[in-house]
């Protein structure tokens, strides 16, 4: 698991236009985002249909600029 420090040193190599950072930053953002969803979604009623990985792909799709 990547420290607080280790996570914003990517954010800024990510923002002065390092590719490799956000490579390696996607998998933590990811796995972090769908822990929080699948947590969320729990206490969503029964027989609701969305799944954490849809909830956080639509999530990263609209909030990524292109």
């Amino acid at each position: 698991m990547q420290t607080p420090v280790g996570i914003t040193q990517l954010l800024i190599r990510w923002n002065n236009g390092d590719q490799v950072a956000l490579e390696k930053l996607m998998p933590l953002v990811y796995g972090e985002l769908r822990r929080l969803a699948s947590n969320y979604l729990r206490r969503e009623r029964q027989g609701h249909t969305l799944q954490p990985t849809a909830l956080v792909s639509d999530c990263l799709i609209d909030g990524i600029p292109r």
